[in-house]
């Protein structure tokens, strides 16, 4: 008779123990490629920087029909901006960026399609809901430090 109520228990234990499994998705580690593809980003926050002068807010400048603008990178590589719910004419096309992307390091790399050139951005932070890129140029004895903030919708 101890065997027949032990026989719960141990179904409960075998269950337990069958249900464990040490290939969680949870535990696998990210990629940047990862984490920035297949989701739907938004723009949140941008600035800008002249010669270590006063970081100016340039995200207060944006229209509204900008601040709706879905950024999307897909696995394959190629990225697209879309308009999202709001245009900023009733006549622009929903879709009016796309390219190529890649990463190497902590850098960015965008190729606009029809560009012989592309933009690279500094991966300064990226987690699951924020992506904040950085861009430096130098020109003609300027530095312009240029930050981009996304998060995901």
């Amino acid at each position: 008779m101890k065997n027949v109520k032990s026989f719960p228990f141990l179904f409960i234990l075998l269950f337990l123990f069958i249900g464990c499994d040490k290939d969680d998705d949870d535990s696998k580690t990210e990629t940047k490629a990862d984490l920035i593809a297949d989701k739907n980003w938004v723009l949140t926050g941008h600035t800008f920087q002249e010669n270590n002068g006063p970081v100016e807010d340039e995200f207060v400048n944006y229209e509204v029909c900008e601040k709706d603008d879905i950024y999307r990178f897909a696995k394959n590589g190629t990225y697209e901006v879309n308009a999202g719910a709001t245009k900023c004419a009733s006549t622009d096309p929903q879709i009016y960026d796309q390219g190529t992307w890649s990463i190497t390091g902590d850098n960015l790399m965008i190729n606009e399609a029809g560009s012989s050139s592309g933009d690279s951005f500094t991966i300064v932070e990226l987690t699951k809901s924020k992506l904040v890129l950085s861009s430096t140029e130098s020109y003609q004895g300027t530095t312009d430090i240029e930050v981009v903030t996304f998060s995901k919708q």
